[in-house]
């Protein structure tokens, strides 16, 4: 037909259309016919060029360049496909850190082909319409540990059914070696498969710092042909949130951005990702086992919100996992019938008086009169996954791209199961080994370290009043400073720290911060003293009232802080504000900054011991207070006239915090016996790292002080972490036996930072589950320097941190570490009273044998994953 120019044109006219109205309906198989006639081409080829794919490879081929330049105009879409270079079984099962995660190979692999593509498409037409869809992926990620991921373009379905994605003619699904038999997965990855496909996207490589890879974003082009940007779940890999800010940044003419991060074990961290889905308690507010007021007060919460939309159409509130999920819709009225409430799901909820009068004043203000409600419940057994939860509940907004849902129903048809009572028993031996049973330790042995008798009995936090969000900075800054790169670089990080909010004695209406010029340093110490010397006063009493003491019983205070000097010290007042006698002794520490909690609490654990000597009790207050948000003019100074990127500004917060230490002398009184400890202080470490003392500072200023922040402090973190922990458990002597790697701890780290925190869990091989409190205060609370530590380890014992532990087991050993200028670390090793019980509430109660920690677990790591590939990993 193709040789005979004139057959198509001698079909009668109705044929000929109906023929062609065939032709879009082809899909991929209609290119081979667009040589067929002329009038073919014209509509084939517009089809065929509309939506394409794309590899590194194709892209830095000339003739495909130029094909792609000429074709411009008919692309409406592209999945661009950054295919990583295979791996073999050895970098996904060895014990060889340095082979975990994405090589510096691989990472330059990625720079170079976002370079490429960002210039090819800086050519083209800035008409804002193109869907760029990204996908980062090995061949070899579905060939090993994870069979069941797939790898597909977004605008088909069929495309991504299972044993038709990516390479799966290739993956072989009965492969006892990665715990898969008969197309079912047995058991779980370990840690090194899953930090081999899941690594963070540009986390290690190849750039040094964030300066530099700041720097390369800046100089690649824009793209204004971009007006969708697609980062489908597809990817697991990890964006770095530095990496996406700045990509972000040159699609200016981008209006939708669709980001599907996975909700997994690691993904509490990166805060580029769900963070709040793992942290935030208000998350799991609708699951079954909720506390009906808590749901019903954020449902009223909710409608207090609402009365400030008045376009608002639709609300929907909505949470779901397996055998679990619940629906709350607001939807306003149509055609004069009453605004409606729907609540749907696995359980009954009954909405109390209060949430429907507070959602009838909505109804009243968009002119509905009132709300009717409807309510539905279905099966929980229906719900098999996240996926089931989306589709049952009728979602009317898209929450996820319709390929991800089908991709994670085709993931979840592969049951992952736990333990081995379901595997065949000619297969057993296939079954990769798992650590040793923990050995209990013999009765009459005593380990080494309960020889110091330290232990904290009470644990006190406050913070100021006011949360400023990430606008705050952007409200001062446009307020009284001019525009300049240095001051937009700035606020760009500011938009990506993943803090929520920073605590704050004042919001940016706050006089001092709004003064012709920043405030002086006499003006910052009398504000100091104003509005951060009470909350070091609630804080002390908050310890103390857990402890059970008054004032009198106080033997020692021990104080720190890095935003004020004076003399007397801020310690002196709140001395006289608790009424402390006269004669108690007061150690005032400086120039420790981040790291002063823990170095005051090492202080007090010296005077405790050298009070121990001398067969005297002792009762030591620590206590850190720190007001850093008042220095908000001082550090846009310095950018506004250095033009450097100061970015401390856009971290710390205002807190104060306390705890008693006790030597144990006097504790077994019969007139006054001393409560349980909710800590027991077992050991520490301090060290320097050196020649670093001009990478972390915080330097006097007229203006206040300045913050000394160099790139190099998170490498230097992440470099010196593990060595310390090594000497810390060195000199500890025998724990437990199942104690003994940094996974086998809970960590209280100090959240300078969200790449301190992920550099940790690189250095020390741990989740973000291990380090929830951190995580936890640093999104809700950012940084509050000195003050943080205690903080954190007050937060980790409340029941929501302890549900989020991994694996669902409570660590009985926990690791505080923090670090401060010098740069100086401090760590600690604590061991947690789980039966102990705080006068606030938070603190964890007593095991019961439904709520125990499973010590008999072999594998808590593994059970951890196992539940998570089951459940969590793909919402």
């Amino acid at each position: 037909m193709s040789g005979d120019r004139t057959s198509w044109g001698c079909l009668p006219p109705e044929v000929r259309n109906e023929i062609v109205g065939l032709l879009p309906v082809l899909g991929g198989r209609r290119g081979q016919l667009a040589t067929v006639a002329r009038d073919w081409q014209s509509i084939i080829e517009p089809a065929n060029f509309a939506e394409i794919s794309l590899t590194v490879p194709r892209l830095v081929d000339p003739e495909a360049q130029a094909l792609l330049f000429r074709k411009r105009s008919q692309i409406r879409y592209i999945w661009f496909r950054v295919e990583l270079k295979q791996y073999d079984c050895t970098h996904c099962t060895g014990t060889n850190r340095e082979r975990w995660g994405l090589d510096d190979m691989d990472s330059q692999f990625i720079a170079d082909a976002f370079a490429s593509l960002f210039t090819t498409l800086s050519t083209w037409e800035p008409r804002g319409d193109l869907v760029l869809d990204i996908s980062v992926f090995s061949p070899s990620d579905n060939q090993h540990w994870f069979k069941y991921l797939s790898f597909c373009p977004d605008t088909t379905l069929d495309e991504c059914s299972p044993g038709r994605g990516h390479e799966r003619g290739t993956t072989r699904m009965h492969d006892p070696v990665y715990g898969w038999v008969a197309g079912q997965q047995f058991w779980s990855p370990r840690c090194f498969a899953i930090e081999k496909t899941f690594d963070e996207i540009m986390g290690e490589g190849p750039f040094d710092d964030e300066e530099p890879e700041m720097q390369w974003w800046q100089g690649l082009p824009l793209v204004p042909v971009v007006g969708v940007l697609l980062l489908r779940r597809q990817t697991g890999r990890r964006w770095k949130p530095v990496a996406l800010a700045n990509m972000l940044t040159r699609f200016p003419n981008m209006n939708e951005l669709r980001y599907e991060p996975w909700r997994d074990w690691t993904a509490m961290p990166n805060l580029t990702d769900n963070r709040k889905c793992l942290l935030d308690p208000r998350q799991r507010l609708l699951a079954n086992d909720a506390d009906t007021s808590d749901i019903n007060n954020m449902l009223r919460d909710a409608a207090a919100a609402a009365l400030k939309m008045p376009q608002l159409d639709t609300m929907e509130l909505w949470d779901g996992r397996r055998g679990v999920t619940m629906l709350f819709r607001y939807q306003r009225s149509r055609d004069d019938r009453l605004a409606t409430s729907t609540v749907r799901g696995t359980r009954e909820l009954a909405l109390r008086t209060t949430v429907m009068q507070a959602w009838n004043m909505v109804a009243d203000r968009h002119c509905c009169g009132r709300v009717a409600v409807q309510t539905s419940l279905f099966d929980p057994n229906v719900i098999r996954c996240h996926g089931d939860a989306i589709r049952q509940l009728a979602l009317f907004t898209e929450v996820i791209r319709p390929v991800t849902l089908r991709q994670i129903h085709d993931e979840h048809s592969l049951k992952v199961f736990q333990g081995s009572s379901h595997l065949p028993s000619n297969l057993a031996h296939a079954r990769p080994e798992t650590r040793p049973q923990e050995q209990p330790t013999p009765p009459n042995m005593a380990p080494a370290f309960s020889d110091l008798s330290l232990s904290i009995l009470g644990l006190g936090t406050q913070y100021p009043p006011f949360g400023l969000q990430p606008n705050s900075v952007e409200t001062l800054a446009k307020r009284f400073y001019p525009d300049s790169p240095a001051m937009q670089k700035v606020l760009s990080i500011n938009r990506f720290t993943g803090i929520d909010s920073r605590a704050s004695i004042g919001d940016p209406s706050h006089p001092l911060v709004n003064q012709p010029s920043a405030p002086s340093i006499a003006e910052l110490h009398q504000t100091f003293m104003s509005d951060g010397v009470p909350l070091a006063i609630t804080a002390a009493r908050k310890a103390m009232d857990e402890a059970g003491l008054d004032a009198g019983s106080i033997t020692h205070v021990v104080s720190t802080t890095c935003t004020d000097s004076a003399n007397p010290g801020f310690d002196h007042f709140v001395a006289k504000g608790l009424g402390l006698r006269p004669d108690v002794e007061k150690v005032l520490l400086h120039g420790v900054g981040c790291s002063g909690g823990l170095a005051a609490l090492r202080t007090a654990a010296n005077l405790a011991l050298g009070h121990k000597a001398r067969r005297k009790a002792a009762r030591i207050l620590v206590v850190a207070l720190e007001v850093s948000t008042t220095m908000v003019r001082s550090e846009l100074d310095s950018v506004n006239e250095t033009g450097e990127t100061r970015i401390g500004v856009c971290l710390f917060s205002d807190c104060a915090s306390a705890v008693i230490l006790s030597n144990g002398i006097g504790e077994d009184d019969a007139d006054a016996p001393a409560p349980p400890p909710v800590y027991e202080l077992l050991g520490w470490e301090h060290t320097v790292i050196p020649d670093s003392e001009g990478d972390l500072g915080f330097d006097v200023d007229p203006v206040g002080w300045k913050v000394v922040l160099s790139p190099r402090v998170p490498k230097l973190a992440q470099g010196i972490v593990k060595p310390t922990y090594d000497k810390l458990m060195s000199d500890l002597g025998e724990l437990p036996e199942r104690y003994k790697t940094p996974e086998d701890f809970d960590w209280a780290m100090h959240p300078g930072g969200a790449t301190i925190l992920t550099g940790a869990e690189k250095a020390l091989g741990i989740t973000p589950e291990h380090m929830r409190a951190s995580y936890d205060t640093y999104i809700n609370h950012g940084n509050s320097s000195s003050a943080t530590i205690f903080s954190v380890l007050d937060r980790l014992r409340s029941k929501e941190m302890d549900s989020l532990a991994p694996g669902g087991e409570v660590k009985d050993f926990v690791v505080g570490c923090a670090f401060g200028p010098g740069i100086t670390v401090e760590m600690c090793m604590l061991k947690r009273n789980l039966g102990a019980k705080g006068i606030s509430g938070l603190q964890t109660p007593p095991e019961t044998e439904s709520e125990g920690s499973g010590s008999g677990r072999s594998d808590v790591g593994d059970e951890f994953i196992s539940e998570a590939l089951a459940e969590v990993e793909l919402d």
